[in-house]
């Protein structure tokens, strides 16, 4: 009986250690106009619908990471109930995967802004909204790997 307690327990702890990585502070958060308006100007782009997503890999000599912006227009989600759901959805589903791309990023010395983009015209369930942001962030990922080798940006040669 004392043991299924202490499986309890270990799971628990488990589940801390990754509830602490899948978070998403304001400090990954692209909140800078100056760095949005150079994002959309000299970024590029890729797509998993129902996302679109524009994103630019610069050097860092702080270590690197990730910065998202997340934009859901007024276009078609006449609505903010239906924007903001979707912008949660969207946050949920990068807040859960960005892990490996944040590693990376880190590990490689590069720092990635990115703004993910709701390019659908209707809503669509959490699945279809992780699959895009898994995709984009898939891309992402092999540009920075193809781009650096995924060896860290600073060696001691």
């Amino acid at each position: 009986m004392s043991n299924a307690g202490n499986e309890n327990i270990g799971d628990l702890q488990t589940r801390g250690t990754q509830a602490k990585d899948a978070r998403f502070p304001k400090s990954e958060r692209l909140c800078s106009r100056i760095a949005i308006d150079n994002l959309f100007a000299k970024g590029e782009a890729t797509m998993g619908y129902p996302l679109r997503s524009v994103y630019t890999v610069t050097g860092c000599e702080q270590g690197g990471g990730v910065k998202v912006l997340v934009v859901v227009g007024k276009r078609y989600f006449k609505r903010a109930v239906d924007r903001n759901l979707l912008k949660r959805r969207i946050r949920e589903a990068y807040r859960l995967n960005k892990g490996e791309l944040t590693g990376i990023a880190q590990q490689s010395g590069v720092e990635v802004r990115l703004t993910l983009n709701y390019i659908g015209r209707e809503v669509l369930d959490y699945k279809a909204v992780e699959n895009g942001t898994t995709t984009i962030l898939g891309k992402i990922l092999a540009k920075i790997i193809a781009k650096n080798g995924n060896r860290p940006a600073t060696t001691a040669d």
